[in-house]
């Protein structure tokens, strides 16, 4: 009888440890979710390859949108609104944010790509690599063909970004390293392309950016090539 008792006994401290213990984990994490933010951590993950936008940017965006998290009770932070918000800034392509268990709320950034350049004569836009229209910055410096004229945006978003996805998986445009979206040295010796190198200054800052251009030799040259004529020298 005795063993009975006590077995009984260590069943119910057994029982009251567990859910003290479940009660106290339920307290720690409301305290947590009552807690506020204490910091917010914004990263743009491609921040080497290009410079479009930056934390301090993206932080601006979020106070005029009334969406900055920071001193917020962790548990009111909207983590989808903040994505969804930072998603219509003209530079942004992909964000995910989340939260810490410790108060801080973190925003992880991927900037848009662009392929090509158009100087049309209403208006000069990049296309990304979504095939979306995108605003020239001043912060902009990329290599990738410019196409100047009267070229649409549903033009440029289809025929002439085929056209600069051709010349890559074609090699005739480097895909990768230093010469991205430059012509292979055959093809400019060929007559197909030139180079043209701009020194221009961004905040005090000298930078070069080099124009790849297809001349009148090889606009004849790939339109032959399209409808499958021979080529000439």
């Amino acid at each position: 009888m005795k063993m009975i008792v006590k077995k009984i006994v260590l069943l119910f401290l057994a029982l009251l440890c567990f859910v003290a213990v479940v009660a106290g984990g339920a307290w720690c994490s409301a305290q947590r979710d009552s807690s506020p933010c204490a910091e917010v951590q914004i990263v743009v993950k491609d921040s080497l390859e290009r410079q479009f936008v930056d934390a301090d940017e993206l932080a601006s965006y979020l106070r005029r949108h009334r969406l900055y998290p920071l001193g917020l009770s962790m548990e009111s932070v909207d983590c989808q609104a903040i994505e969804c918000c930072l998603q219509e800034h003209e530079m942004v392509r992909k964000v995910e944010c989340y939260k810490s268990s410790f108060g801080t709320v973190f925003v992880d950034v991927t900037q848009r790509v662009p392929v090509l350049s158009v100087v049309a004569n209403d208006g000069s836009y990049y296309v990304d690599s979504d095939r979306r229209v995108m605003p020239v910055r001043k912060q902009i410096d990329v290599d990738v063909p410019v196409f100047r004229g009267v070229v649409g945006p549903r033009a440029a978003t289809e025929e002439y970004y085929d056209f600069v996805l051709w010349l890559r998986d074609n090699h005739y445009l480097c895909s990768y390293g230093e010469r991205f979206n430059q012509p292979y040295q055959q093809y400019i010796e060929q007559g197909l392309f030139t180079m043209k190198q701009n020194v221009f200054s961004v905040d005090g800052e000298m930078r070069t950016r080099n124009t790849t251009k297809v001349t009148g030799k090889g606009q004849i040259y790939f339109i032959n090539k399209f409808i499958g004529q021979p080529q000439t020298q």
